[in-house]
This record gives structure tokens, sequence and C-alpha cells, in this order.
């Protein structure tokens, strides 16, 4: 995706999620919004792969 459209989508998604009403509606669905930006959510998906894919390496999980 290009960065220029990566930017547009970020800067959208974060003005949506600060909206009080956006995130009363988060919470009551049991979601925390976290608006950030496209680095940083891409940290956090990379630091989740390496979590969660040792802890399903180490119980021995497959998929049949």
């Amino acid at each position: 995706m290009p960065a220029a459209v990566a930017q547009k989508i970020s800067q959208d998604l974060t003005r949506v999620l600060s909206e009080p009403g956006v995130q009363a509606k988060m919470r009551e669905l049991g979601a925390e919004p976290a608006p950030s930006s496209p680095e940083a959510f891409a940290d956090v998906l990379k630091k989740d792969r390496q979590k969660w894919g040792e802890i399903v390496r180490l119980s021995g999980a497959s998929v049949d």
C-alpha cells in the first residue's frame, strides 16, 4: 500500500477513534480504542506474532 494512503487511513481512523461516542461504544463492546501510527501498529503485530507463535509452538498445537 502506498505510504500516503496508509497515512491518510491512519489519520482518519485516529480522528474517528478520538470521538467520545465511538470510544464509548467500543468500550461497551469490550474493546479499548487505541489509535496509533501505522508504524506503531506494525510493531504491535510483530510482537504479537512472536509471542503467540512461540506459545503455539510450545503447546504442540497443529492444524488438521
